[in-house]
Protein backbone atom coordinates (compact mmCIF):
# COMPACT_ATOMS: atom_id res chain seq x y z
CA UNK A 1 0.00 0.00 0.00
CA UNK A 2 1.46 3.41 -0.94
CA UNK A 3 2.49 5.73 1.92
CA UNK A 4 -0.24 8.28 1.15
CA UNK A 5 -2.97 5.65 1.54
CA UNK A 6 -1.36 4.41 4.76
CA UNK A 7 -1.43 7.97 6.06
CA UNK A 8 -5.17 8.19 5.40
CA UNK A 9 -5.70 4.87 7.17
CA UNK A 10 -3.48 5.97 10.07
CA UNK A 11 -5.38 9.24 10.49
CA UNK A 12 -8.70 7.38 10.59
CA UNK A 13 -7.67 4.59 12.98
CA UNK A 14 -5.38 6.55 15.33
CA UNK A 15 -8.38 8.51 16.59
CA UNK A 16 -9.64 5.36 18.32
CA UNK A 17 -6.44 3.34 18.81
CA UNK A 18 -3.05 4.09 20.34
CA UNK A 19 -0.87 2.94 17.43
CA UNK A 20 2.10 5.24 17.94
CA UNK A 21 3.50 7.66 15.40
CA UNK A 22 2.86 7.40 11.68
CA UNK A 23 6.49 6.37 11.11
CA UNK A 24 6.07 3.51 13.61
CA UNK A 25 2.80 2.45 11.99
CA UNK A 26 4.22 2.70 8.46
CA UNK A 27 7.21 0.56 9.40
CA UNK A 28 5.03 -2.17 10.90
CA UNK A 29 2.84 -2.26 7.78
CA UNK A 30 5.88 -3.37 5.78
CA UNK A 31 5.72 -6.68 7.66
CA UNK A 32 3.08 -9.00 6.19
CA UNK A 33 2.32 -10.74 9.50
CA UNK A 34 1.97 -7.46 11.39
CA UNK A 35 -0.22 -6.02 8.63
CA UNK A 36 -2.48 -9.09 8.85
CA UNK A 37 -2.63 -8.83 12.67
CA UNK A 38 -3.61 -5.15 12.38
CA UNK A 39 -6.36 -5.90 9.87
CA UNK A 40 -7.71 -8.74 12.03
CA UNK A 41 -7.75 -6.52 15.12
CA UNK A 42 -9.52 -3.61 13.47
CA UNK A 43 -11.74 -6.01 11.53
CA UNK A 44 -12.99 -7.60 14.75
CA UNK A 45 -13.76 -4.16 16.22
CA UNK A 46 -15.74 -3.07 13.18
CA UNK A 47 -17.26 -6.49 12.37
CA UNK A 48 -15.32 -6.70 9.10
CA UNK A 49 -14.25 -10.30 9.57
CA UNK A 50 -10.64 -11.41 9.53
CA UNK A 51 -8.21 -10.92 6.67
CA UNK A 52 -8.34 -14.66 5.92
CA UNK A 53 -12.15 -14.66 5.91
CA UNK A 54 -12.15 -11.82 3.38
CA UNK A 55 -9.64 -13.64 1.17
CA UNK A 56 -11.64 -16.88 1.45
CA UNK A 57 -14.73 -15.09 0.11
CA UNK A 58 -12.74 -13.87 -2.88
CA UNK A 59 -11.26 -17.32 -3.42
CA UNK A 60 -14.69 -18.97 -3.32
CA UNK A 61 -16.11 -16.48 -5.84
CA UNK A 62 -13.16 -16.93 -8.19
CA UNK A 63 -13.26 -20.74 -8.01
CA UNK A 64 -16.91 -20.59 -9.00
CA UNK A 65 -16.13 -18.49 -12.05
CA UNK A 66 -13.21 -20.78 -12.89
CA UNK A 67 -15.48 -23.85 -12.93
CA UNK A 68 -17.70 -22.04 -15.42
CA UNK A 69 -14.67 -21.04 -17.54
CA UNK A 70 -15.37 -17.34 -17.09
CA UNK A 71 -12.26 -15.14 -17.58
CA UNK A 72 -11.81 -13.17 -14.36
CA UNK A 73 -9.42 -10.44 -13.20
CA UNK A 74 -8.68 -9.92 -9.50
CA UNK A 75 -7.19 -6.54 -8.59
CA UNK A 76 -4.87 -6.21 -5.58
CA UNK A 77 -2.58 -3.50 -4.22
CA UNK A 78 0.19 -5.59 -2.73
CA UNK A 79 2.29 -8.55 -3.85
CA UNK A 80 1.88 -10.38 -0.54
CA UNK A 81 -1.91 -10.09 -0.80
CA UNK A 82 -1.84 -11.38 -4.38
CA UNK A 83 0.20 -14.39 -3.31
CA UNK A 84 -2.28 -15.19 -0.55
CA UNK A 85 -5.23 -15.10 -2.93
CA UNK A 86 -3.43 -17.12 -5.60
CA UNK A 87 -2.86 -19.89 -3.04
CA UNK A 88 -6.64 -20.18 -2.68
CA UNK A 89 -7.36 -20.58 -6.40
CA UNK A 90 -5.74 -23.62 -8.08
CA UNK A 91 -4.62 -22.87 -11.62
CA UNK A 92 -4.70 -19.09 -11.19
CA UNK A 93 -1.71 -16.89 -11.98
CA UNK A 94 -0.41 -13.68 -10.44
CA UNK A 95 1.48 -10.85 -12.14
CA UNK A 96 3.09 -7.80 -10.58
CA UNK A 97 5.60 -5.09 -11.37
CA UNK A 98 8.35 -7.04 -9.61
CA UNK A 99 7.89 -10.16 -11.71
CA UNK A 100 10.15 -10.82 -14.68
CA UNK A 101 8.75 -9.11 -17.76
CA UNK A 102 9.07 -12.36 -19.70
CA UNK A 103 6.90 -14.19 -17.14
CA UNK A 104 4.26 -11.45 -17.17
CA UNK A 105 4.09 -11.51 -20.97
CA UNK A 106 3.68 -15.29 -21.00
CA UNK A 107 0.95 -15.21 -18.36
CA UNK A 108 -0.90 -12.46 -20.22
CA UNK A 109 -0.62 -14.34 -23.50
CA UNK A 110 -1.92 -17.53 -21.88
CA UNK A 111 -4.82 -15.59 -20.33
CA UNK A 112 -5.60 -14.06 -23.72
CA UNK A 113 -5.62 -17.55 -25.25
CA UNK A 114 -7.90 -18.84 -22.45
CA UNK A 115 -5.36 -21.36 -21.15
CA UNK A 116 -6.48 -20.40 -17.65
CA UNK A 117 -9.37 -18.32 -16.32
CA UNK A 118 -8.26 -16.40 -13.22
CA UNK A 119 -5.61 -13.69 -13.43
CA UNK A 120 -4.58 -11.81 -10.29
CA UNK A 121 -2.58 -8.62 -10.64
CA UNK A 122 -1.36 -5.42 -9.10
CA UNK A 123 -1.47 -2.11 -10.97
CA UNK A 124 0.35 -3.67 -13.94
CA UNK A 125 -3.01 -5.01 -15.16
CA UNK A 126 -4.17 -1.45 -15.70
CA UNK A 127 -0.99 0.01 -17.17
CA UNK A 128 -1.64 -0.40 -20.86
CA UNK A 129 -1.14 -4.17 -21.07
CA UNK A 130 -3.16 -5.95 -23.72
CA UNK A 131 -5.59 -8.49 -22.33
CA UNK A 132 -8.65 -10.10 -23.81
CA UNK A 133 -11.61 -8.42 -22.09
CA UNK A 134 -12.43 -10.32 -18.93
CA UNK A 135 -16.06 -10.94 -18.10
CA UNK A 136 -15.65 -10.58 -14.33
CA UNK A 137 -13.55 -8.22 -12.24
CA UNK A 138 -13.08 -8.56 -8.47
CA UNK A 139 -11.76 -5.60 -6.50
CA UNK A 140 -9.80 -7.26 -3.67
CA UNK A 141 -8.28 -3.97 -2.50
CA UNK A 142 -10.13 -0.70 -2.21
CA UNK A 143 -9.33 2.17 -4.56
CA UNK A 144 -10.74 5.66 -4.05
CA UNK A 145 -9.13 7.53 -6.94
CA UNK A 146 -11.56 7.79 -9.85
CA UNK A 147 -8.82 7.17 -12.42
CA UNK A 148 -7.84 3.88 -10.76
CA UNK A 149 -11.41 2.60 -10.65
CA UNK A 150 -12.19 3.65 -14.22
CA UNK A 151 -9.02 1.95 -15.43
CA UNK A 152 -10.10 -1.33 -13.90
CA UNK A 153 -13.68 -1.10 -15.15
CA UNK A 154 -12.26 -0.46 -18.60
CA UNK A 155 -10.70 -3.92 -18.55
CA UNK A 156 -14.21 -5.39 -18.46
CA UNK A 157 -15.94 -3.12 -20.96
CA UNK A 158 -13.83 -3.96 -23.97
CA UNK A 159 -15.97 -5.82 -26.53
CA UNK A 160 -15.00 -9.28 -27.80
CA UNK A 161 -16.71 -12.00 -29.86
CA UNK A 162 -19.28 -13.93 -27.87
CA UNK A 163 -19.03 -11.69 -24.83
CA UNK A 164 -22.23 -10.66 -23.11
CA UNK A 165 -22.49 -8.55 -19.98
CA UNK A 166 -19.66 -7.86 -17.57
CA UNK A 167 -19.69 -8.15 -13.77
CA UNK A 168 -17.58 -6.01 -11.44
CA UNK A 169 -17.51 -7.11 -7.78
CA UNK A 170 -16.65 -4.71 -4.99
CA UNK A 171 -16.89 -5.11 -1.22
CA UNK A 172 -18.47 -2.64 1.16
CA UNK A 173 -17.44 -2.75 4.81
CA UNK A 174 -20.65 -1.62 6.48
CA UNK A 175 -19.23 -1.51 10.00
CA UNK A 176 -16.45 1.01 9.30
CA UNK A 177 -17.41 4.56 8.33
CA UNK A 178 -14.00 5.22 6.76
CA UNK A 179 -14.09 2.19 4.44
CA UNK A 180 -17.79 2.62 3.72
CA UNK A 181 -17.18 6.22 2.63
CA UNK A 182 -14.60 5.11 0.09
CA UNK A 183 -16.90 2.40 -1.24
CA UNK A 184 -19.78 4.88 -1.63
CA UNK A 185 -17.52 7.05 -3.79
CA UNK A 186 -16.76 4.05 -5.97
CA UNK A 187 -20.48 3.27 -6.25
CA UNK A 188 -21.04 6.74 -7.73
CA UNK A 189 -18.44 5.92 -10.37
CA UNK A 190 -20.13 2.59 -11.13
CA UNK A 191 -23.50 4.34 -11.53
CA UNK A 192 -22.00 6.53 -14.24
CA UNK A 193 -21.70 3.34 -16.32
CA UNK A 194 -25.27 2.17 -15.65
CA UNK A 195 -27.83 1.57 -12.94
CA UNK A 196 -27.58 -2.22 -12.80
CA UNK A 197 -25.99 -2.40 -9.34
CA UNK A 198 -26.87 -5.32 -7.07
CA UNK A 199 -26.23 -5.36 -3.32
CA UNK A 200 -25.68 -8.79 -1.78
CA UNK A 201 -24.64 -9.84 1.71
CA UNK A 202 -21.72 -12.30 1.57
Amino acid sequence: MPDDKRKILYDAVSKDYDIGTFDDFNGKMEDGDKRKAFYDGVGAEYSLGTFDEFNNKIGALARGFDKRSIPTLIFVNEIEHGNRIQALIPGSRFISGKELRVKNKKDLADFNNRKFNILIGTSVIGEGVDTVPAQVGILASGFKAESEVIQKIGRLLRPSPGKGHSTFIDFMNIGCKYLSRHCKKRIQIYKSYGDDITHKLL
